[in-house]
């Protein structure tokens, strides 16, 4: 199933509370996200420029391109029998040598980060984003960038959660709280406790039976969309290309 696309949006129209009090993954367009100057200005060329650090702490995956980070304060953490080796390498960068492989096809790099003080400035408006002043006070605003074919584990987040694309194309595979008790998730005391058992890409019907119930929501992002995540709507993320 689509997610549906709110098109006709008007860039100074708030919209928080309408998309918490629906409760539902929407996308928007022609929102302030869609004028907001880091679409046009957020070249690689610029970014090079633009990140602060001069090593990035960059982590490449494997082929496959799954990334997931288990939670190291959970009980369970310490024993060797899960063999929870997280499925990326971690390498220090200069902003050149990252910018430089984001095309190689031999394997995915991502780089996740705060977003710079000296970048704010391009997200303007970004008040819309918040339910209260309150919230933006204490807004975090976060940056990702990767090459294509990097694919997040599917998860689920406790926050209103606002994505927005601003170069290249995402997928995000999506499925509401109701479904929860079909996601296999791992027990809560599990390091991957936010986490699914299931590959959505490949899935077990021996191992895994119940998930064959569930209904997705696809959501396709193109630069400039806004996706409205509710809180523990689970989400698989596929870069279709680098973004």
């Amino acid at each position: 199933v689509a997610v549906d696309v709110l098109r006709q949006w008007s860039p100074r129209q708030h919209f928080v509370a309408d998309l918490i009090a629906d409760g539902r993954p929407v996308i928007l367009r022609n929102t302030m996200a869609a004028e907001w100057p880091a679409v046009q200005k957020w070249t690689t060329q610029f970014l090079r420029q633009a990140l602060n650090d001069t090593l990035l702490n960059v982590k490449r995956t494997a082929q496959s391109g799954v990334t997931f980070d288990p939670d190291r304060k959970s009980i369970m953490s310490s024993l060797a029998s899960l063999n929870l080796s997280t499925p990326y390498t971690v390498r220090n960068m200069s902003r050149d040598e990252f910018f430089d492989r984001l095309d190689d096809t031999a394997g995915g790099e991502y780089y996740f980060t705060e977003l710079p003080d000296t970048l704010q400035n391009d997200l303007s408006n970004a008040r819309l984003m918040f339910a209260s002043d309150e919230d933006f006070k204490l807004r975090r605003h976060f940056l990702w960038l990767s090459s294509a074919g990097m694919v997040t584990h599917t998860h689920f987040d406790q926050d209103y959660n606002f994505f927005v694309q601003l170069a290249g194309f995402k997928t995000f595979t999506i499925w509401m709280p109701e479904e929860h008790q079909l996601m296999y998730t791992f027990p809560r005391l599990h390091p991957m406790w936010h986490k699914s058992q299931v590959d959505p890409a490949a899935p077990d019907a021996e191992l895994h039976p119940l998930f064959s119930r569930t209904q997705a929501y696809v959501a396709c992002l193109s630069p400039g969309d806004l996706l409205y995540l509710p809180p523990y709507a689970w989400h698989h993320v596929v870069s279709e290309t680098r973004s």
